[in-house]
């Protein structure tokens, strides 16, 4: 049971909300029950949030009054609303565990954290104390407050308590990310585990009991990167004013607004008394000034009559996602 990820880079706090939202919606097992969630903004204060039931859906719901103000931001995420307090956005580090409903308090128990930006997570029961007592979030907390994350000292600490049911997944205040298990958790047979750094951003995944492993890991996986390197608004608008013109080619012109002023398509079935269908499909080339800047990541139904866009996806205007070209 459980899963701990723990986050740096912009929005670290929002990225992990929103990509934990949407594996509770499809994975099986051990999840979307109690959630201790930190998160630390630029000068290193904390926050906290936690709940005992529903996960981060119903932690972060729009009608959950608790964490609602004139500041925070709706996010429409599956079929729900989900309302992100400011100290979510403006997060540049975050540490979470989760797992099924109902567990002991206090949960902030299940973290570790100082004001110098570490934070330590895991899974199964991280909060398990070690031979002399201590908790082994807590002596890991020790351990990279005057190392870092030195892999040595940790995989020794863990080798010293290798009977204990737990495993952790941390980030240390200089950014670097260490995830290990003792051998009673290696020897399960249901872990999975991640680690991503890059420029800009970073993250760590453990867990265990939650199905399809892989699968959820690698899902979880883009979602987050998605979420963190999302630095630059990455859409476009496009509505019923665009042009559809007959080219050989099918790419869409974006003005320095980035709204799309033309269709290019190579279909003629678009000038027909009646057309529906994906006029903008995905991976659709997008132009601006010629130039090629990115691809379409998710297309509209369109409905147009004799060359005329008349609606899309039920709206007369759509935002759409897009990647960036290098």
């Amino acid at each position: 049971m459980t899963i701990g990820i723990v986050a740096m880079g912009k929005g670290a706090g929002a990225a992990l909300v929103n990509s934990l939202r949407g594996i509770e919606h499809v994975a099986e097992g051990a999840i979307g029950g109690f959630v201790s969630l930190i998160v630390i903004d630029a000068n290193n204060k904390p926050t906290l949030f936690e709940c005992q039931t529903g996960g981060v859906s119903e932690l972060f719901a729009a009608n959950n009054s608790k964490h609602k103000d004139r500041n925070n931001s709706d996010v429409n995420i599956g079929s729900s609303l989900l309302q992100l307090p400011t100290e979510l956005l403006e997060s540049n580090r975050a540490a979470l565990i989760s797992s099924g409903p109902h567990r002991p308090s206090p949960l902030k128990r299940f973290l570790a954290w100082d004001t110098r930006g570490n934070l330590v997570t895991g899974h199964r029961f991280p909060q398990t104390p070690t031979y002399d007592g201590t908790p082994l979030n807590q002596k890991v907390l020790e351990v990279i407050q005057e190392h870092g994350a030195d892999s040595s000292i940790l995989n020794t600490l863990l080798t010293e308590n290798a009977e204990l049911d737990a495993g952790y997944v941390l980030i240390d205040a200089k950014g670097m990310i260490f995830q290990g298990d003792t051998e009673r958790v290696k020897a399960r047979g249901d872990t999975a585990n991640a680690r991503i750094s890059c420029e800009g951003y970073s993250f760590g995944i453990t867990m265990n009991s939650i199905y399809p492993k892989q699968i959820i890991v690698d899902l979880l996986c883009e979602k987050l990167k998605q979420k963190l390197s999302a630095e630059q608004p990455t859409t476009i608008t496009v509505d019923t004013k665009a042009v559809i013109l007959i080219s050989f080619e099918k790419r869409v012109e974006i003005n320095i607004a980035k709204r799309v002023t033309h269709i290019y398509t190579p279909e003629k079935c678009w000038f027909k008394t009646s057309s529906e269908g994906a006029l903008l499909e995905t991976g659709t080339l997008i132009t601006q000034h010629g130039k090629p800047v990115g691809r379409i990541l998710e297309e509209p139904y369109v409905v147009a009559a004799n060359g005329q866009i008349m609606t899309l996806s039920g709206e007369k205007e759509i935002i759409l996602h897009h990647d960036l070209l290098d």
